[in-house]
């Protein structure tokens, strides 16, 4: 065998190997997870995404969170000095 099939068989094996330990990785963390995918509408963004992140962000939302949604979401891009209405 090639030195050239040789290293090619190799790449591929460690590509294997290294995409099963990325989809474990990948399951244990639910990085899969969308509720869109579930709900079969993560194509339509503005009546699905832009409002349920709206109802996440408002204050005064159904949830019954308060601003807990919208304190977080401030928290995780360091957004400072946002007054809540």
């Amino acid at each position: 065998m090639s030195q050239t099939l040789l290293l090619a068989n190799a790449l591929a094996s460690e590509t294997g190997i290294l995409s099963k330990a990325y989809a474990r990785v990948s399951e244990a963390n639910s990085e899969d997870f969308n509720i869109f995918s579930i709900l079969n509408m993560e194509t339509n963004e503005v009546k699905t995404h832009s409002t349920f992140l709206a109802e996440l962000l408002n204050p005064h939302g159904s949830h019954s969170m308060g601003e807990t949604f919208l304190q977080l979401f401030l928290n995780k891009f360091e957004i400072k000095d946002f007054e809540a209405s």
